[in-house]
Parts: C-alpha cells; structure tokens; sequence
C-alpha cells in the first residue's frame, strides 16, 4: 500500500493507480480510506465500471443493519489489480532508488549474509523482468556483502550473458567456478554458441559432477550431444 500511495502520489491523473490502491485498502480493510480512493478514480475517469461497481458494493455493504460485517464473503466480487503496460522511467528509477533506500534500512542492524540474500533475490527478480543492468548492480552489491555468496557470485555471468557480452560472461563465471556449477554452464553455452562442442562437454560435465540432477545442465548436455553427432555426420556423396 506503501508504494502504490507513492506511485499514486507520482501521477495523480492515472485512474489506474487509485484503482488499485482502493482495492489493497479494501482488502486491508480500511473501508474509509477505499472508498476515499475510488470517489477519485471515478473523477478521473467517470466510465469506469469496475470501480462504480466496488464503490457500490462497498456502500451496500456497509448499510446500517446490513448482516454482512466488513469485507467477508466479498473477495470474490472484487475486481483483479490492473496491470501497467508502459510507465515513467524517472518515475521508475525514483522508485527503484527509494526502494534501495528501505532496504538498506531494514537490513542495517542484520548480518551482511542476510543482506546479500536480500540483494540476490532481488536481483534474480529483476532479472526475470528483463531488468538486466538494475540486475546486474543488485547482484554486485551481495557480493560487496558476501562475496562467498554462490549466487551472488554466478549472477553477473548470467546478466552478461543475457547482455550477449561474451567476454564479460566468460571472465565472470570462470571467477566463481569454484562455488556453482551455474558458471559452468555459462562457459559451457557460450563454447557452444562459438561451435565448440569439445570444450562444452567439458564444463557441462564438471557442472554434472557436482549437481548429477541439474536440469540445465542435462538439456545442455543434450544440445552438445546433437551438435557433436553432426560433426560426426560423414560428407555427402558428390
């Protein structure tokens, strides 16, 4: 609720953003402050169906003598949180950077492998959006906290993979070979990539080693393995 008051705060003209912000307050139960918010996204954009719709149940609701007591039994009517399809990106990285803030906060008092683990979920998150160099800055500060962490220290070979910085990969996965087999792997799809079956098969195989189930590391076995068989393949008849 934080931060959609924040993001509501940002750009008072975007219906959206109270929309959903109505909808957590509800769910938290602050029934005032939901239909405060709803009043504002109906200003701002009168057609909305779905929020005359929960404005109305909620005062429906809240009748005097009505036997339905806050908001039990309505989960189901309310309306899903809306996505954002495009956004602000100085809105965005005010956002991100104030989110640093709390976090660097809340984790003053703990240890600085708590802390890494925070900055490597994040970062694994980012990631998964498409986020790469905010990714890439999360996991680099785990590392200043940990630098033992395992996945903090396999992570920037991910991103610069995904960056297709095949150089940068390479020389940040060999420096954490010796804590994830990750890093092999990135090795492994990179000589892959440059048609180097042989030199692949080795680092899939030294990922194995350590994890026998790793489930990237057997499809990555398996592309070798096709790839090899090709080169096997003997030369058409002329």
């Amino acid at each position: 609720m934080e931060y959609l008051q924040k993001a509501a705060d940002g750009d008072p003209l975007d219906a959206d953003y109270r929309f959903n912000l109505a909808v957590a307050c509800y769910r938290a139960g602050d029934i005032a402050a939901a239909t405060g918010h709803l009043r504002e996204a109906l200003a701002l954009k009168p057609g909305d169906s779905d929020a005359k719709s929960l404005l109305d149940s909620i005062a429906a609701e809240h009748l005097p003598g009505c036997r339905m007591h806050g908001n039990a039994g309505a989960e189901a009517r309310i309306p899903p949180d809306r996505m954002k399809r495009n956004y602000d990106e100085s809105l965005f990285r005010q956002l991100a950077l104030e989110i640093q803030a709390a976090a660097k906060q809340r984790f003053a008092g703990k240890d600085p492998h708590t802390h890494a683990r925070y900055h490597v979920t994040h970062a694994q998150e980012l990631f998964g959006q498409g986020f790469l160099q905010e990714s890439e800055n999360e996991f680099r500060e785990a590392l200043s906290l940990d630098n033992k962490n395992a996945e903090a220290n396999s992570g920037p070979a991910r991103v610069l993979e995904a960056k297709r910085d095949a150089t940068g990969a390479r020389a940040a996965a060999a420096a954490a070979l010796r804590l994830r087999p990750l890093a092999d792997l990135v090795i492994g799809r990179l000589d892959l990539r440059e048609n180097k079956a042989e030199a692949a098969a080795e680092s899939v195989n030294r990922a194995l080693r350590i994890e026998p189930s790793n489930g990237s590391a057997l499809a990555l076995k398996r592309a070798i393995a096709a790839k090899l068989a090709e080169k096997a393949q003997p030369l058409p008849n002329p």
